[in-house]
């Protein structure tokens, strides 16, 4: 069943009051673990406060598995994370850990969190534990090790970090995209290496920019999407729902030479063709926040560093476009919005 946005979101509210109703003559252990996907359903639509109430109330009921207990200790410190509140997102992160001390998706973000805080060292610490506890998504410590590197002004550390990432996983855009902005030869192909969308939607419009040399930013990973345990019949509604939610398109129209009155800006590449395939991936990624806006692929002349392709999309308001990259960064996207 194909879904647009609007109406995933929809079902999926419809499929959360049903499995409520459900859990009403259900166990104990049921009506937890029903909370628990709630609060999955809630974070992937953004609703991060309802999700850490959904992870609160499973977790009081002390009836969730040893491993559902991480699971929702973890997922409740993503929504913390994406709500700001760094101090409660650590904690819980820590206590995920304590319970499963190899569980590198808790060790990348908590990470990624000193990292963001500066403590380098300890981000350090947790980005090599995640390394050493054997999970096959490796690409994502080998990336915030880049960064740690970029942050501290070590280009070619970064650089070997940034490969190292691509080697683990090739169509990783960050990681090619982050060696792009330290001028390495080899982006063009790493870039295009992207898978292609499957829908091939058209691209957008290149228009004409003259912008000022702005600082690179230093973009977090996504966070690894929760993995829900055993599903009942109610689960498997759920999961149904947010997976139909997930699988919307968004058609890329033609947008006018002129500038929006506030804009996000989702990367820079070295050629148009790379910033359009970069969309066309980030609308997929982006659980719906990119919905109903348009890009514009604006190329700009850095002196000593040559052209560059950037990719923005139009808000109408600078406190929208600052909400927009909250939300976008809640889901480990790179945003940030322009100064200009």
């Amino acid at each position: 069943m194909h879904l647009n946005y609007k109406s995933g979101v929809a079902l999926i509210i419809c499929v959360m009051a049903f499995a409520g109703t459900h859990a009403q003559g259900g166990t104990a252990a049921n009506k937890a673990r029903l909370l628990m996907n709630a609060g999955v359903a809630h974070e992937r639509l953004g609703r991060n406060e309802e999700a850490v109430a959904d992870f609160t109330q499973a977790l009081a009921m002390k009836t969730l598995s040893r491993e559902d207990s991480v699971r929702a200790i973890y997922d409740r410190g993503v929504a913390l994370d994406a709500l700001g509140k760094t101090k409660g997102a650590l904690a819980d992160y820590a206590a995920a850990i304590r319970l499963k001390p190899n569980f590198a998706p808790a060790l990348n973000n908590r990470a990624n969190a000193y990292r963001r805080l500066g403590r380098l060292a300890e981000a350090k610490r947790d980005y090599l534990a995640a390394l050493a506890s054997g999970d096959a998504a490796r690409e994502y410590s080998y990336y915030g090790l880049g960064q740690i590197a970029r942050q501290q002004g070590d280009f070619v550390t970064a650089r070997d970090y940034y490969r190292k990432a691509l080697d683990a996983n090739p169509a990783y855009a960050l990681a090619a995209q982050s060696l792009g902005e330290l001028h390495d030869n080899a982006l063009p192909s790493l870039v295009l290496r992207a898978p292609p969308t499957k829908h091939g939607l058209p691209a957008p419009k290149v228009v004409a920019a003259n912008e000022a040399p702005k600082p690179v930013p230093v973009r977090d990973p996504p966070k690894p999407a929760p993995v829900p345990a055993q599903p009942s019949e109610a689960d498997l509604l759920l999961r149904k729902a947010i997976l139909d939610s997930r699988t919307k398109t968004a058609s890329i129209a033609p947008v006018s030479p002129a500038k929006p009155s506030a804009e996000i800006q989702l990367g820079a590449f070295r050629d148009g063709a790379s910033a359009t395939a970069a969309w066309n991936v980030l609308v997929g990624q982006s659980g719906g926040a990119l919905a109903g806006l348009e890009p514009r692929v604006v190329p700009v002349d850095l002196p000593g560093k040559g052209r560059f392709w950037r990719l923005r999309a139009g808000l109408g308001s600078a406190a929208e476009a600052k909400a927009k990259c909250a939300a976008l960064a809640a889901r480990g996207l790179a945003c940030l919005v322009p100064r200009d």
